[in-house]
């Protein structure tokens, strides 16, 4: 079973770049492995671009959290996703 497995990310690629999802998949894959993955086709988005990124509660990455100064602890574990999946999209803006 993969650490990543449960957790779940939507891409969004313009329509004349549907054939990197396959690259852009297993870039992925290697560094979030077990990860599930959607890709969106959006005549608005010119590069690809995480559209969204979910962490499930039952996830053990769900206990990342973040205290803001005077605030409660709140989850942050879905940004970490995110930020992890921007940075291996970054190989795939021109």
């Amino acid at each position: 079973m993969s650490y990543y497995t449960s957790c779940e990310l939507t891409i969004k690629i313009p329509p004349d770049r549907t054939s990197d999802e396959d690259a852009i998949r297993k870039a992925l894959l290697e560094k979030l492995p077990g990860v599930d993955i959607e890709f969106i086709s959006s005549s608005k988005t010119r590069q690809p671009a995480v559209a969204e990124a979910f962490v499930p509660d039952s996830h053990s990455m769900a206990g990342i959290k973040r205290q803001d100064f005077g605030t409660e602890m709140k989850s942050v574990a879905a940004e970490t996703l995110l930020g992890i999946a921007s940075d291996v999209l970054d190989e795939f803006r021109e």
